[in-house]
């Protein structure tokens, strides 16, 4: 579990009840609201994207992983679960581009 310190939850908490105010006094009407929001729509459309593509190469490392010497010298992917990473990256990338044309 992340920890933040006492100054960045109220900072947080502070910012939380700002937007309420301006989201209630109907902000988001306003001709450029989604505009604004444009930039900040993108970046949180790449987080997602890392956290979900991060995790499908996790799967195909894990799933491809062996130990060679079976003697705990350490572990390496088969060719297979490496061409896999290859094509989520691949993936990944595609996704990234399309999401900046956006």
């Amino acid at each position: 579990m992340a920890q933040i310190s006492e100054q960045r939850l109220k900072e947080l908490e502070r910012i939380e009840r700002k937007m309420g105010a301006l989201e209630a006094g109907g902000v988001f009407s306003w001709t450029y609201y989604g505009e604004a929001l444009k930039e900040y729509r993108k970046e949180e459309t790449q987080g997602e994207l890392i956290d979900e593509f991060l995790v499908e190469l996790e799967v195909a490392f894990l799933e491809g992983a062996y130990e060679p010497s079976e003697r705990g010298a350490g572990f390496a992917a088969t060719d297979d679960a490496r061409a896999n990473a290859e094509t989520i990256l691949n993936r990944f990338i595609q996704a990234i581009k399309e999401n900046d044309n956006d």
